[in-house]
């Protein structure tokens, strides 16, 4: 089970990705070896999905990938379902 303030720490990161404050590459791929490490022993489907999204985006896009702006509700969505798992109201 993911601890709460790891998980804090994602949620940040991801809410930084959403912003527009880091779009990085490796800002992402930070995120999805985050996010993978702290479900390993859960089946969300969720969050399974956007660990797989993340390992496609490159802000700018290209052939098979998500730019930020296709990306971005990915983001949001994955961002929603954190926070729920995480006991915040939104």
């Amino acid at each position: 089970m993911c601890q709460m303030r790891d998980l804090d720490s994602v949620i940040a990161k991801i809410e930084g990705l959403v912003q527009g404050r880091n779009m990085s590459v490796r800002y992402a791929n930070e995120i999805e070896g985050d996010l993978a490490e702290l479900f390993s022993d859960r089946d969300d489907e969720v969050i399974g999905d956007f660990i797989h999204d993340l390992a496609f985006y490159r802000p700018e896009g290209g052939d098979g990938l998500y730019d930020y702006q296709r990306f971005k509700p990915m983001a949001e969505a994955a961002l929603k379902r954190l926070r729920k798992l995480n006991g915040e109201n939104t």
